[in-house]
């Protein structure tokens, strides 16, 4: 005889509200949030896989170690998330690690969507071996600019090792007037405000002025970003600082105006 049969009265009715119970339980269950094992980035219904708020709001504010270190902290389980990781450590000044991390996504064959804002500047919105392999050559195109050589360097002699320019030697080699400006607070290179300094007409010349500019400028070493914009059927060069905020690229723009030199904020949202 089954135990079953011997049920106290209302048993049947306590089992059947326990059942339904675990039914709606379920469901909230099969999303595992981020303590659980899950990716600590958003992933909205049938939309693109979003940054962390955290990690998002660092790097949209110029903090991209900060960013880095969120990212990191979690295991990298998905290529979305190495896409994160690449974006923050490309952004924090490691192109390099960026790059390895870039083609790791792309070898991974993902179709899924990602999608970084900052502000008014979409830095990503795609599939993420797309933005992936357009991380990739912009990372390219700015190093060859810089004359690094991506290959391997070969050891001439292992008595002989490669000489390098320290950053002192290169300013020391510079005998024009050097502008006293300070960095401006919130630079970032996702920043909507640019800091216009000087204009070219080719790459070429761009990319000599870039460090002449470094070397007029000491306290911008390092952060001075270029803008292609097209001007009357023609690519013009834009080198200068992006900032987040409108009053630091104006308390900027004051400063080298005060010692001279051609100074202009732009909007690039508009």
């Amino acid at each position: 005889m089954s135990v079953f049969q011997h049920q106290p009265q209302g048993f049947s009715a306590l089992k059947t509200a326990m059942l339904v119970a675990g039914l709606l339980f379920l469901p909230a269950c099969t999303g595992a949030p981020s303590f659980l094992g899950g990716s600590p980035n958003r992933v909205t219904s049938g939309g693109p896989v979003h940054m962390s708020d955290t990690a998002l709001r660092a790097l949209c504010a110029g903090q991209a170690k900060e960013a880095v270190e969120l990212l990191m902290a979690e295991p990298m389980a998905s290529p979305t998330d190495i896409f994160f990781s690449a974006v923050a450590l490309e952004q924090a000044g490691h192109p390099a690690k960026a790059r390895n991390l870039y083609a790791s996504v792309m070898r991974a064959g993902s179709t899924a969507l990602v999608k970084i804002r900052c502000g008014g500047t979409t830095v990503a919105n795609g599939n993420v071996m797309d933005e992936a392999a357009l991380r990739l050559a912009t990372i390219s195109r700015n190093l060859a600019l810089l004359d690094v050589d991506l290959r391997p360097t070969r050891p001439l002699h292992l008595g002989l090792p490669p000489s390098k320019k320290s950053a002192k030697s290169i300013q020391s080699a510079y005998r024009g007037p050097r502008m006293t400006v300070v960095a401006p607070e919130g630079q970032s290179p996702f920043g909507q405000w640019f800091v216009h300094l000087a204009s070219y007409g080719s790459i070429e010349s761009a990319t000599k002025s870039k460090s002449t500019l470094s070397k007029q400028f000491p306290a911008l070493n390092g952060i001075i970003d270029q803008w292609e914009v097209n001007s009357s059927g023609r690519t013009a060069i834009r080198l200068g600082i992006r900032v987040q905020g409108k009053a630091a690229a104006q308390k900027l723009c004051t400063s080298v105006k005060s010692q001279g030199k051609y100074c202009a904020v732009i909007n690039t949202a508009s």
